[in-house]
């Protein structure tokens, strides 16, 4: 996929080991599974844990995408909703404020009135 980048030094034969996945390309693959191929939220969850398990690939914010797959599995949240959420609190805020009833069930959000 052209979206992938890789800080690493070529090992053999011009490979970049690991790859650099940044956040919001795990985004775009999560529009892709539902979007494009209706895929079902625990679906696109076990192929996001399995995106965190290879070794040849290293996802920005691994935890907090972590989070957010484990949210969308558990049926608690939106990926892309507990994502902001999770990072939002990586980066120290206290909460994410939001009109979405539905993200302001997510840890680190609280619904605006």
């Amino acid at each position: 996929m052209d979206y992938f980048y890789s800080a690493a030094k070529p090992r053999s034969r011009g490979a970049l080991w690991p790859i650099f996945a940044p956040a919001l390309i795990v985004l775009e693959i999560v529009w892709m599974l539902r979007s494009l191929l209706r895929q079902t939220p625990p679906e696109i969850a076990t192929h996001i844990e399995h995106l965190l398990a290879a070794d040849s690939l290293e996802v920005q914010n691994e935890q907090q995408v972590f989070e957010a797959a484990f949210a969308l599995k558990r049926g608690t949240g939106e990926f892309e909703d507990a994502l902001i959420g999770a990072l939002n609190a990586w980066a120290g805020c206290v909460r994410t404020l939001t009109f979405d009833r539905k993200a302001a069930r997510l840890p680190h959000f609280q619904v605006i009135a």
